[in-house]
């Protein structure tokens, strides 16, 4: 138990971004960042959560996060608790004057190794003079192989070791009917990012969920040479037994669970299998508190 209340939340955007801030009565605030990045409805969900923890103890992480669930159950708040729950921890590491991660078990290791999305490809900047992610519609500017492999050759040269990159063109039949010609421009990109970096550097392809299974399984034996070290999200989110399908036809591990929920939506895919790498987001499961529980389950 500690001396501080919580007196105020507040939502922030910056820019894009969705952000929650905490306020106390000793003047310590913290900040928190989820993914609801519609400012009406950040605003909204901050003031029902505002009637839930004004008065309360800040220190009471689980106490409130337990509380925070119980009182939302029905209104689908899980990213919100992410915001406020990451603001908690930072009160509390504020308060005691140590960093948060003291507050998880102390220091596990002093560096983490980042990787980039590549610019070019169909997640990330496909216009160079623009910083915005998704300065134009996805498949409006395409960049051949040769410029793919370009600027996977200057993030390495920026000193990366690992980059990410969705090679996948919409198809002329959608997604799950990706015809042969079209598998096989995917494979040219990939080959041409392959070349480029060597054979030191990692590559993770990003699928966005887009494929059936059968798609899926094609397209990543084709993309079993270039030593990927994973394979994201092949088919779309919730669909486990088709995940699993990829996961035992394909040689490459299986990237997921970037939408998870909670540690409840994880269950069923560690128990069939489904999964090698499990990448949630601390801003949509429930923040610090669920995402350790999640962790101790993989």
């Amino acid at each position: 138990m500690s001396s501080l209340r919580i007196t105020d939340i507040k939502s922030i955007m910056c820019g894009p971004l969705p952000f929650t801030k905490v306020y106390t009565n000793e003047g310590i605030t913290g900040l928190g960042e989820n993914v609801v990045s519609h400012p009406a409805i950040l605003a909204a969900q901050v003031e029902m959560l505002k009637g839930i923890l004004v008065g309360e103890d800040p220190f009471n992480i689980e106490r409130l996060w337990v509380k925070m669930l119980q009182q939302t159950s029905f209104s689908y708040m899980n990213a919100m608790i992410s915001a406020v729950d990451v603001a908690l921890y930072d009160i509390k590491g504020k308060a005691l004057g140590v960093p948060v991660y003291e507050l998880l078990g102390g220091l596990y290791r002093k560096y983490i190794r980042l990787y980039p999305h590549m610019r070019g490809t169909w997640n990330s900047f496909p216009d160079p003079k623009q910083a915005d992610l998704f300065s134009e519609p996805w498949g409006v500017v395409e960049y051949t192989p040769q410029q793919l492999g370009k600027f996977a050759k200057e993030l390495v040269d920026e000193g990366y070791t690992a980059m990410k990159f969705d090679p996948f063109r919409p198809g002329r039949d959608g997604y799950h009917g990706y015809r042969p010609d079209e598998i096989e421009a995917v494979v040219e990109r990939v080959a041409a990012v392959r070349e480029a970096v060597g054979p030191a550097v990692d590559l993770m392809v990003e699928c966005h969920g887009k494929f059936n299974a059968g798609t899926a399984i094609k397209i990543g034996k084709k993309l079993e040479q270039f030593d990927l070290f994973w394979y994201e999200e092949p088919v779309p989110v919730g669909m486990i037994t088709m995940m699993k399908r990829v996961a035992d036809a394909v040689n490459i591990p299986i990237a997921a669970c970037e939408r998870l929920n909670s540690k409840l939506d994880l269950k069923e895919y560690l128990e069939k299998g489904a999964v090698d790498v499990v990448m949630f987001d601390v801003g949509k499961i429930g923040g610090i508190t669920e995402a350790m529980k999640i962790c101790a389950m993989c």
